[in-house]
């Protein structure tokens, strides 16, 4: 690795490859934390705070129920469905504590959706919220869940704010669910009755799956990427290593915005932990007020979070009365990040964002910006310590600088399989080693990473290859657009025709005057023949275009 340009661009102090971890799993992780942090709380959640014993504690009586009172038996699968809230790390580390693997679930999908999932893994239980049980009741039967762990989302805070919180979310037509449910326990009561003094670790290697992260993957349906202790160990150690000097244990304030479904957030989480810090979980993302309301009381030093995300913090009425002296690391991933939320946030903060190119079968730690004091820059990111990343073409050929192909990358943080999916896994990497990650991009003489597009979102116009996410960023340039999407539509002349889908910010904005602002500004077959104007583009929790949608509109 020693000819990559991008090592020219490092920062002095970061390695070019990360050593061995001093870690064999990620239970060594929670150990040294409690070794060193004795009596620090770790994690707070609605204004409440709890040390690393009490967390380590709970996840061991819930191993011990999990395997001494469910009998479940080592690599068995169990489900998550939480928001960020004290349950959930509790939950994750005992899933760990008792060998077995965790399934992280987003909050958003149906019932239909939950099903495919359970019979995929074979979850021998899942745990989630009592506000959830009529999704569960519709999907648990056919399924291999042998328990389905309730838990209201104050569960595990103080009295009286147990009450309190508990009361303000809990919807009194989902009880009725909760008793159809076979099998189905309190998780307050599971962790009561779990026996601490039965628990003994589990032999764990780096090797053994720790999570299973259902995603959409380069091609085709939703898939379990099997994620390694040792990929996301890799993972915490080049994201580490890329931060020299920055961090200081047991003072680092880490707000956990970013859902801890997300695999990108648990690496976040597992390497604040093992630092000692205080990871403040946000449990409502998308209430901006609420959000906003906890930053000015917890003065965060580091934050991950959405391009979408530091947009609506920065535009908030309040934003000014947020005390960002502290912030030293703030990092934007999943969706591109735009210029002027770079420039207004680092208006506000004093602190640059950096980018980073994530994508879950590289635990979300495929490239990442570097510090640089010319701020915002217009690429994606350079390769972290130890990773590779080639621009390939039709035929597997490395590409030149500026030519665009699929991105493919390789590094100890890329996974091995998919679960329960061998003929993906086999062709999961090139024979050189390479993951394909089905994302368009080229690299630059520098060897500077800009993505241009999902491949199987390519519109190709007359044998020419147009990236829809070009288009959108042009459309959305306009005063007159408040958002704005693309696809490819069939013709029986040119193979495919883009076709736009417009938000309107000014109302004055006509299909014609729309043409003409499309015609001055896209040029090789960009333009669009049809354009429609809708109420909101449809997207992800996390900002991403669903074109899948827009397709069926």
């Amino acid at each position: 690795m020693e000819n990559e340009k991008w090592f020219e661009l490092y920062d002095q102090e970061t390695p070019k490859e990360i050593k061995a971890s001093e870690f064999n799993s990620l239970l060594d992780v929670v150990d040294k934390t409690l070794e060193k942090f004795s009596g620090k709380k770790v994690l707070s959640s609605f204004g409440q705070g709890v040390a690393i014993e009490k967390i380590d504690d709970m996840s061991k009586k819930l191993a011990s129920f999990l395997i001494d009172q469910v009998g479940l038996q080592k690599y068995d699968r169990v489900a998550i469905m939480l928001p960020n809230i004290f349950q959930y790390p509790v939950c994750l580390l005992g899933i760990l504590r008792a060998g077995l693997t965790a399934v992280n679930i987003s909050l958003l999908y149906n019932a239909k959706e939950l099903k495919t999932i359970f019979i995929d893994s074979e979850a021998k239980a899942i745990i989630t919220l009592d506000t959830f049980s009529n999704v569960i009741d519709k999907c648990y039967e056919g399924t291999s869940l042998e328990r389905v762990f309730f838990t209201g989302l104050g569960d595990f805070l103080s009295f009286p704010k147990s009450l309190l919180t508990n009361l303000s979310q809990f919807n009194i037509h989902q009880s009725s669910s909760l008793e159809n449910i076979e099998g189905s326990l309190s998780l307050k009561d599971a962790v009561y009755r779990g026996d601490l003094n039965s628990y003994k670790d589990p032999e764990i290697n780096e090797s053994d799956i720790a999570f299973l992260q259902y995603t959409g993957g380069t091609t085709g349906p939703a898939k379990a990427v099997a994620i390694t202790h040792k990929n996301i160990l890799s993972a915490m150690d080049q994201m580490e290593s890329w931060f020299p000097g920055k961090l200081k244990e047991r003072f680092e304030v880490n707000f956990l915005a970013l859902p801890l479904h997300h695999i990108f957030s648990i690496v976040n989480f597992f390497l604040f932990l093992k630092w000692g810090a205080s990871n403040i979980l946000v449990t409502f993302p998308r209430s901006i007020d609420e959000i906003v309301k906890t930053l000015k009381d917890v003065k965060p030093t580091v934050f991950f979070g959405i391009n979408p995300l530091f947009k609506a913090i920065s535009e908030h009425r309040d934003a000014k009365k947020i005390d960002f002296s502290n912030l030293k690391i703030s990092l934007a991933g999943a969706v591109p990040l735009h210029k002027e939320v770079h420039e207004k946030w680092k208006e506000m903060t004093g602190s640059d964002i950096l980018e980073v190119y994530t994508i879950t079968e590289a635990c979300g730690f495929a490239a990442i910006k570097p510090f640089s004091p010319e701020g915002y820059e217009e690429f994606t990111g350079i390769p972290p310590s130890s990773t590779l990343i080639k621009v390939k073409g039709e035929g597997g050929a490395e590409l030149a600088a500026g030519e665009i192909g699929e991105i493919a990358i390789k590094g100890p943080q890329v996974i091995e399989s998919y679960w329960n999916r061998p003929e993906e896994t086999n062709q999961l990497k090139t024979k050189d080693g390479f993951l394909l990650t089905g994302d368009f991009g080229f690299m630059d003489e520098k060897g500077r990473l800009k993505i241009v597009d999902r491949k199987k979102d390519v519109i190709v116009v007359s044998g020419l290859y147009v990236y829809p996410g070009e288009i959108d960023e042009v459309l959305k340039k306009n005063p007159k657009i408040l958002d704005a999407a693309s696809i490819g539509v069939s013709d029986s002349t040119k193979g495919q025709v883009v076709k736009i889908f417009v938000v309107k910010k000014d109302f004055s904005l006509t299909e014609d005057e729309l043409r003409l602002y499309c015609d001055t500004h896209l040029k090789g077959g960009k333009a669009p023949e049809h354009i429609e104007f809708i109420k909101a583009i449809p997207r992800t929790n996390i900002g991403k275009v669903l074109r899948k949608k827009l397709r069926d509109l």
